[in-house]
């Protein structure tokens, strides 16, 4: 009586009428939260259904771009091989995961293109022309020494990786990039190799790749779907076997899809919750001497989602940008 401000009870009937009272006040809360609920639902039916009508409208898209490209490619003559290099060609690009096996061949596809046309199209960051093209090469996976140090698997490289290098790149002098992929977190990092030739120094020369794009300096993952994973790979190793997390791993040329943004428990990944998750997991620098820029997940074609506000460089755009850094670096 005394929360509703009604006076003490004297009898039974004015008990009755305080109880009424109470249950009026609670109907009424019950009722607008009630309320609530419903426009809630309403809004997630609508915005469910227009996911489903723009995925719907992406699946259509894709059949057409598919089926036009596959028209393309019958008209095509058949792709070369990049150059030789000491670990190159078909039989190797099979030991690479999917997003460096889409890697090697846009970069090898793009990079034929370019010297069958004698230049490289005019465009930011772009070498000059009839400048020397880089080597595609397909060579074992720099060692993570920070992951080794630390006996964490959660950032391990695939045993392969695919380098991109100029006339004397990372062997005898100059800059060569080497592109890993690190499976659990399903992403692509890139190692900047000075080549011990003499030149500039290898801190200097990923400050210098961190610039090369504004805004994509690698000081963090690419997006939150590898945080996510990176999450839930650290909760399963500290689950108990019979309540473990599905694994989330991405398997290499397979077609599955990957699993679904959710953290830990089936809560859903929902508003700006990076900073208050980034503790829970390992920071980039457990990736060792690798970069996790947003524009090496594009050249893999593994991201970052479509729709995400973030700047969106295509491959030609990067690999030109690269070129011309490689050639910056007196490769």
């Amino acid at each position: 009586a005394a929360a509703t401000g009604a006076p003490p009870a004297l009898d039974s009937h004015q008990v009755m009428l305080q109880r009424l009272v109470v249950e009026h006040h609670e109907r009424i809360r019950l009722e607008a939260e009630r309320e609530a609920v419903r426009l809630d639902t309403r809004h997630r039916a609508s915005t469910a259904a227009a996911q489903r009508a723009l995925a719907s409208a992406t699946r259509a898209q894709l059949d057409g771009f598919l089926f036009a490209a596959h028209a393309l490619s019958t008209e095509l003559p058949p792709l070369p091989p990049p150059a030789a290099g000491k670990h190159n060609g078909p039989a190797a690009a099979a030991e690479l995961p999917e997003p460096l096996f889409c890697l090697w061949r846009a970069t090898s596809a793009l990079l034929s293109a370019w010297d069958g046309a004698g230049h490289f199209p005019a465009g930011r960051n772009s070498p000059a022309e009839n400048g020397p093209l880089p080597t595609l090469s397909i060579e074992p996976a720099p060692q993570n020494s920070a992951a080794a140090a630390g006996g964490s698997v959660l950032f391990a490289p695939h045993p392969w990786a695919v380098s991109l290098r100029g006339v004397n790149g990372g062997v005898n002098g100059g800059a060569a990039l080497y592109f890993t992929y690190h499976e659990k977190v399903h992403l692509i990092g890139v190692v900047v190799d000075g080549g011990g030739g003499g030149g500039v120094a290898e801190g200097e020369l990923e400050r210098s790749l961190r610039s090369l794009f504004p805004g994509d300096d690698a000081r963090g993952l690419p997006d939150e779907r590898c945080l996510l994973r990176a999450l839930a790979v650290t909760h399963t190793a500290a689950t108990p076997p019979q309540t473990a997390l599905p694994p989330t791993a991405h398997t290499p040329h397979s077609t599955n899809t990957h699993p679904a943004d959710t953290l830990p428990g089936g809560a859903v990944w929902s508003g700006d919750m990076g900073s208050a998750l980034a503790g829970a997991v390992p920071g980039v620098e457990a990736l060792g001497p690798a970069l996790p820029f947003r524009w090496a997940q594009w050249l893999g074609g593994i991201g970052p989602p479509l729709g995400s506000g973030r700047e969106v460089h295509s491959v030609a755009t990067v690999l030109a940008a690269l070129c011309g850094w490689l050639r910056e670096q007196g490769v």
